[in-house]
């Protein structure tokens, strides 16, 4: 193999691998959105959908609501998102319900 196809190659490696970071953890460029990190919630806490507003520092405030209504009520949760590749721990707000969930924002959040 030549240098320069060993060149091309070592490059096509590295921008797959960008691509492939950014798929992984998209909030790292992006940063954390209300939209993207209330389907990572409700998607992690077994809901259909949900919404999330922010509190204060790296905490958010987010709610759910279960995949089916008539078996469980909106639980609510305090999210804290760690650093910044989109990452959170989330516990339920009292009587709500809900049990401590964790996830990370993922591309499929923004569809």
């Amino acid at each position: 193999m030549t240098r320069r196809a060993l060149f091309l190659l070592l490059s096509l490696i590295v921008f797959a691998a960008a691509i492939a970071f950014l798929a992984y953890r998209p909030a790292t460029i992006t940063g954390v959105h209300a939209s993207e990190l209330a389907k990572s919630v409700a998607d992690a806490a077994g809901g259909d959908r949900g919404s999330c507003q922010a509190a204060e520092g790296d905490t958010w405030l987010c709610t759910t609501v279960p995949t089916r209504p008539a078996h469980s009520a909106t639980r609510r949760y305090r999210v804290t998102v760690h650093g910044h590749f989109g990452c959170w721990k989330g516990s339920a707000i009292r009587a709500s319900g809900g049990h401590p969930i964790s996830g990370c924002i993922t591309i499929a959040d923004y569809f």
